[in-house]
């Protein structure tokens, strides 16, 4: 039986010994950010590290956890694009991917609740219904990027210069702050 055990165990560590350098990436990069920067880096479009680039201003520029508004959408499948700038940063957001908010936290009219307002504020040419909605849910930053522009009608997205400075602009991706 032991002879069995050990045998079983020593089998058990083969895995490990074989899959460990397999996983080991040894291109990428040191720093605290090693995976997203080779994320980045190997991004075939420039539209991934110009949100990148976005996050590093408003992680050299913006103190504290004030709440940023980006596009999302409960429509599957899930892309992981999007959200990416609060989860890359650590922002909280008025709302990220709804059906994994519902899986964890329930509240399902409340998070399809906000779903419908992310998609109002960033469709509606209704300045006051816009700024109404955003001081309802202290917004204090707006993201205008590759997936907004795909997902909402441009004349929705056109308000926001006409609303708030621009903070950060890089190619496609616009921060606006809301003072």
């Amino acid at each position: 039986a032991g002879l069995m055990a050990g045998g079983m165990i020593c089998l058990g560590l083969v895995y490990p010994a074989l899959a460990i350098p397999s996983r080991i990436d040894y291109q990428a990069k040191p720093g605290l950010d090693a995976i997203l920067a080779t994320v980045v880096d190997s991004a075939p479009d420039s539209n991934v590290r110009d949100a990148y680039a976005a996050t590093l201003w408003l992680n050299e520029n913006v103190a504290g956890a004030p709440i940023i508004l980006e596009g999302t959408t409960d429509q599957l499948p899930y892309e992981s694009g999007q959200s990416r700038i609060s989860a890359w940063t650590g922002l909280p957001t008025l709302l990220g991917w709804p059906d994994h908010e519902v899986q964890w936290r329930g509240l399902e009219d409340v998070i399809h609740q906000r779903l419908a307002d992310v998609t109002t504020i960033y469709s509606t040419t209704d300045i006051a219904l816009a700024r109404s909605l955003l001081q309802r849910y202290n917004v204090s930053y707006v993201i205008v990027g590759d997936r907004e522009r795909i997902q909402y009608p441009q004349a929705g997205l056109a308000k926001f210069a006409q609303m708030f400075p621009i903070v950060f602009r890089q190619n496609d991706v616009i921060i606006y702050r809301i003072p």
